[in-house]
């Protein structure tokens, strides 16, 4: 068991791995692309002919990017950066004209001024859509179906914990960081905008929001032609409340 990005589980099952997805605590992306705030981009075709600032070719970051141009029929290039930091050097040095980010700790910079946010990536996403997701094997939720249901519980309600206790959640935020409060405030409201205590991502139906990830998946490039996921066996409904 563990938790993944969606896509992670269906490519894994495409390629003969026995997981599934057994609960989806995120509905849309909170992924953004951000740019120089006095810069010319104002949308996303925009981006057309532009580099834009990733943190790996294996990360979800450049799937996105690839997705954008197949979506809005434009040709940005990704480049791969790592971090927030190394992203925003290479913004403000003009190695890069945006980047891709889903890190709390880019909003205080939008709020100073350092960047401006020119794309919500959900805004652009299939619909419905869970962006992260409860994984088992096959082999677990055969064996020890008690055991993933309790794990899905606990992470649920950890989920509305956070969603019904915000100042605490900031406070842990702030302990664990060393951001700001004021910081820390505005990532957890921010996680709290995509956080899902139902279990069934962004809509009612685990199965459409997993259906909508394999869709991104698949429009992104990140699998040959042809590759097909029977998405009701690869998602698990039996543990969600």
């Amino acid at each position: 068991m563990g938790f993944v990005n969606t896509a992670e589980v269906l490519l894994a099952r495409s390629q003969g791995t026995p997981v599934k997805v057994v609960a989806g605590y995120f509905g849309e992306t909170s992924a953004k692309i951000y740019v120089t705030p006095d810069g010319p981009l104002r949308t996303g075709n925009d981006l057309n002919g532009k580099r834009v600032g990733i943190l790996a070719t294996t990360h979800t970051s450049y799937r996105a990017v690839s997705y954008l141009n197949a979506k809005l029929g434009i040709n940005s290039e990704p480049v791969v950066l790592g971090n927030l930091a190394n992203n925003m050097t290479a913004l403000k040095s003009g190695k890069i004209d945006a980047f891709y980010s889903a890190e709390g700790a880019a909003l205080p910079l939008v709020e100073s001024g350092e960047i401006r946010l020119l794309l919500r990536l959900a805004d652009v996403y299939p619909k419905p859509y869970t962006a992260v997701v409860v994984w088992a094997t096959d082999d677990l939720i055969q064996q020890n179906p008690d055991l993933v249901r309790a794990f899905v519980k606990a992470t649920l309600q950890t989920v509305q914990n956070i969603k019904e206790n915000p100042e605490h959640a900031a406070d842990l935020v702030a302990k664990r960081t060393n951001a700001p409060k004021g910081t820390a405030d505005k990532i957890v409201a921010e996680l709290n905008k995509v956080l899902r205590a139902s279990g069934r991502g962004s809509g009612q139906d685990l199965v459409a929001a997993v259906a909508g990830n394999w869709r991104f998946t698949e429009e992104s490039g990140a699998v040959p032609a042809g590759t097909t996921v029977n998405v009701e066996d690869a998602v698990d409904v039996r543990f969600l409340p």
